[in-house]
């Protein structure tokens, strides 16, 4: 084991002090404001910082400001995990989320690439190539579902010595409220379960529709500007997010936009939960300077910064 010397952690501009129990140092670029440029850290045997030069391409950075505005994406959900916590208990579900948002950035670069293909070669056997992408897309969110369920979790363990299940639908009843099974949970974490049930229990249930009971959306129309498919199958009609003025003939609504809708509400659901964990669960000490934020890039992450476009726009060539 390489022992870390506390002299060569101070070097590090983006580190407040050396890690307390249970914290760690993510193996994160960093950029360096002096010299302008990316570099990662390594230490050698003897516990001595090696630097190196290392552009950031899929995964997260330290920086104090985003440093490229089309492809950098800021939640504080990430920032609250790596900065104030950064526990080693957490690490790899951090990584699992992070790998679940990026697929889901992937799911709108593979839409724009099918327009595009269908533009000139719109054969009958590949909107079936659409089709998947809805079902794989209701397959992530439901993990994404279960990954923050897993991570409450964790906190409510080390925190409260209290075991939650490993399911996010087992913490709810019938009426979809969260059970009295578990008088002692913060308020305000049972409030956040309450205030995202509405969300998870609408993708489950077309989740449960696809993976269980054979459905799917046949009906997939392409436009020009879009690919459309039929609100009232599968229930899609739930989200309410098409108003009259973007709804073409036939009751035909815009995919982009529920993609849109449910990622952006995803991610606002993981933000809540992390500023919860940082009211009901105090640190033990802020690890990363207050300077310092991270930030993540990844090849399609460019769609995570036009989420509320995609919603307001809906159609787009």
């Amino acid at each position: 084991m390489v022992y870390i010397k506390n002299s060569e952690l101070e070097k590090l501009p983006y580190i407040s002090g050396f890690p307390a129990e249970n914290q760690t140092l993510h193996g994160c670029p960093y950029f360096d404001e002096d010299r302008k440029r990316y570099l990662i850290q390594y230490f050698n045997e003897k516990g001595d910082i090696i630097s190196l030069y290392a552009i950031p391409v899929k995964g997260f950075y330290y920086s104090k400001s985003k440093k490229d505005i089309e492809i950098d994406f800021f939640t504080e959900f990430f920032n609250i995990m790596y900065c104030d916590y950064s526990y080693t208990f957490a690490a790899n579900l951090i990584y699992e989320i992070l790998n679940d948002i990026s697929n889901l950035s992937a799911i709108f670069e593979k839409y724009f690439i099918f327009l595009n293909h269908f533009s000139t070669d719109s054969s009958i056997y590949k909107p079936v190539l659409v089709r998947t992408e809805i079902e794989y897309f209701f397959g992530v969110i439901r993990s994404l579902y279960d990954l923050l369920q897993n991570l409450i979790k964790l906190f409510v363990k080390n925190y409260m010595k209290i075991d939650l299940p490993n399911s996010y639908a087992q913490m709810f009843d019938n009426n979809e409220k969260i059970k009295s099974n578990w008088p002692k949970l913060p308020k305000r974490l049972v409030s956040y379960y309450n205030s995202t049930a509405k969300l998870f229990f609408a993708c489950r249930d077309i989740r449960d529709k696809i993976y269980h009971y054979g459905a799917t959306n046949n009906f997939l129309v392409y436009f020009e500007e879009g690919f459309g498919i039929d609100q009232e199958l599968l229930s899609f009609s739930e989200f309410n997010i098409w108003p009259q003025h973007k709804i073409k003939k036939n009751n035909i609504v815009s995919l982009l936009a529920m993609f849109a809708y449910i990622t952006k509400n995803i991610i606002q659901n993981m933000n809540e939960l992390a500023l919860v964990l940082l009211e009901e669960f105090k640190p033990q000490k802020r690890f990363i300077s207050a300077d310092y934020m991270i930030f993540f890039r990844g090849p399609c992450t460019e769609h995570l910064n036009k989420l509320d476009k995609y919603l307001d726009e809906q159609w787009l060539k």
